[in-house]
């Protein structure tokens, strides 16, 4: 009896290996990794075996381990996650190192809100987001290239590009070092971080979990009650309050987000910030499509009140004006794009209200837009003419 329980151990040992072989095999023709592979020989083997291991072994599913929950995540978590997900290493997301050494992240980053707004159409400000990158995109390279321009060379672009702007700024501009002008690319770099990081994982949580997820992280303090109530209108369905919801995270971002920031920009080394951020705004078209530039908007030199009507004489004939008033104004911006008021006034005034006009009406053409590479809008909105290479190695 004991030769034949021999036997027949070493038999059941046979067949086992041959099962694990065939198994293997299946598992290798299917396309799974080695990992999965030594998971299922291993768990085969077992029959024979009760010594056959692989340590850390992800299961088949590619889910949690039997038995197990992963815990729900916070803003911490999902900021991992986030990061994760798009190929960052957080770690070493350092805006001090200017564009070019950030390049990837930029790019990536208009190109993950680009993705919501596809797949979640009431996600309007990933759109907006991700159409407004191409103009962000493209400064941030002028100012990188420009501020390793000579000063020479530097004074002549900015005398052919912005004729319009007064010498004393042009001169500020032209006379300041690179160091000075890398503060400016370096903080809007900065700037597109913030955003991202106030608003991009919580993007990510509303897409994984719906506004049940928003909800359980405001409850557990992870997000405020204002932004809650934002995300309780875009996931209402309602048109007017998923528009009213958006607009409300274009406040948060930038009247909370930014706007210290653009003071700091504005302030910066006296009459070099003043310079710099008005260029800004007078050069800035709008990302939207058929929308007006900021110079347009916002250039009211005075408003004149007028008479209800006009009379030739003291006893007519007389005139009705159909009009209370009417607004002087000048062919440049006569406001900072770097302050709140003037910078709100032309994306509540224009560029929010042509973007929800065309969302209603042609929103074939804001997937198109939305759709397009981040380099090739930043290259038609490009104002210096001298090419960005992201590996100058100027970081």
């Amino acid at each position: 009896m004991k030769g034949e329980r021999g036997e027949s151990a070493i038999s059941y040992v046979a067949v086992s290996l041959l099962l694990a072989g065939v198994v293997a095999a299946v598992v290798s023709v299917a396309g799974l990794d080695d990992q999965v592979l030594r998971s299922v020989s291993c768990s085969v083997a077992k029959i024979a075996s009760e010594k056959c291991d692989v340590p850390d072994a992800p299961p088949v599913s590619g889910g949690p381990r039997a038995g197990s929950t992963p815990p729900p995540l916070d803003a911490d978590g999902y900021w991992d996650l986030l990061c994760r997900q798009q190929q960052f290493h957080c770690d070493d997301w350092d805006p001090s190192r200017g564009l070019s050494c950030n390049d990837h992240n930029v790019v990536t980053v208009y190109r993950y809100y680009a993705d919501l707004y596809l797949r979640n159409p009431e996600l309007q400000w990933a759109g907006m987001a991700s159409l407004a990158g191409g103009l962000v995109y493209g400064g941030m390279q002028d100012l990188h290239v420009l501020r390793k321009m000579s000063r020479d060379a530097r004074e002549e672009v900015l005398r052919q590009r912005f004729p319009m702007m007064p010498n004393e700024l042009i001169a500020a501009i032209a006379g300041a070092t690179e160091a000075e002008l890398e503060f400016f690319e370096d903080k809007f770099v900065a700037m597109h971080k913030q955003i991202f990081r106030d608003l991009g994982w919580q993007h990510l949580a509303y897409d994984r979990g719906g506004i049940q997820e928003i909800r359980r992280l405001a409850d557990e303090g992870q997000i405020p009650r204002a932004t809650l109530e934002a995300w309780e209108d875009i996931a209402s369905g309602d048109p007017r309050r998923v528009s009213r919801g958006n607009e409300a995270l274009l406040y948060r971002e930038q009247k909370t987000i930014l706007q210290d920031d653009y003071d700091e920009m504005k302030n910066h080394h006296g009459l070099l910030g003043l310079a710099v951020t008005y260029m800004m705004g007078q050069t800035s078209e709008s990302p939207i499509p058929g929308g007006r530039p900021f110079r347009d908007v916002v250039n009211e030199l005075a408003t004149v009140d007028l008479p209800d009507q006009i009379c030739l004489t003291p006893w007519g004939p007389c005139q009705s004006i159909p009009v209370d008033d009417i607004t002087l104004r000048a062919p440049i911006a006569t406001g900072n794009i770097a302050t709140f008021d003037s910078r709100w006034k032309w994306i509540s005034e224009d560029m929010l209200p042509r973007y929800q006009e065309l969302l209603r009406t042609d929103p074939d053409r804001i997937r198109r837009e939305v759709r397009r590479q981040p380099g090739d809008r930043a290259a038609e909105g490009r104002l210096i003419p001298i090419g960005y290479d992201p590996k100058d190695g100027v970081c």
